[in-house]
């Protein structure tokens, strides 16, 4: 009896320390992102906008739940900055806090098809290579068009080289973008 008695407290004991405490940190699934919110601010009004992509399911389930219209105005000059978040965990993950701590790692990839206006990144990683995360947008005219943005993963920073993606990338979107 004693035996087992000995043998039952080394293995709750050892359950126990197998267990991730409430104050370790999280190991975060780059693959999870669920929610990317662009936040533009018109530099002539200060007038903030929050723009959402959301697929609460994750890739490969149903279409996104919620793609919201970029609209900005013609002949205007807007910062950005962009988020990324994994709502389907509970409690909810800000994505964008690892890309920060891993930015030689990480770089966002913006593409505009149809619409008139430039999109310059504005931070950098350790390397003094672009990062994405924050932005200086130029409309021009109106138009109508779309926004693609990709968060591209470097598994080896050394290969970042702040032109081309990687062939990893975390989240791929595309939004509708309006000029007007």
């Amino acid at each position: 009896m004693i035996r087992f008695t000995i043998a039952l407290i080394v293995l709750v004991v050892g359950l126990q320390g197998c267990k991730e405490s409430a104050t370790s940190p999280q190991n975060v699934d780059h693959d999870g992102v669920t929610t990317v919110t662009l936040t533009l601010t018109n530099m002539a009004t200060l007038s903030t906008q929050s723009y959402v992509w959301e697929d609460l399911d994750g890739v490969g389930g149903s279409a996104p739940n919620r793609i919201d219209t970029i609209t900005v105005a013609a002949d205007s000059v807007y910062q950005g900055s962009l988020a990324f978040e994994n709502r389907k965990a509970s409690p909810p993950v800000n994505i964008t806090i690892d890309v920060l701590n891993d930015r030689n790692n990480h770089q966002v990839f913006y593409a505009i098809s149809g619409a008139t206006a430039t999109i310059t990144t504005t931070d950098l990683d350790g390397r003094n290579l672009p990062l994405g995360l924050k932005t200086n947008w130029t409309s021009l005219k109106k138009s109508l068009g779309a926004l693609a943005v990709s968060l591209s993963h470097y598994p080896d920073s050394t290969t970042k080289k702040g032109t081309n993606p990687s062939s990893e990338t975390d989240v791929d979107v595309v939004m509708p973008l309006t000029i007007r």
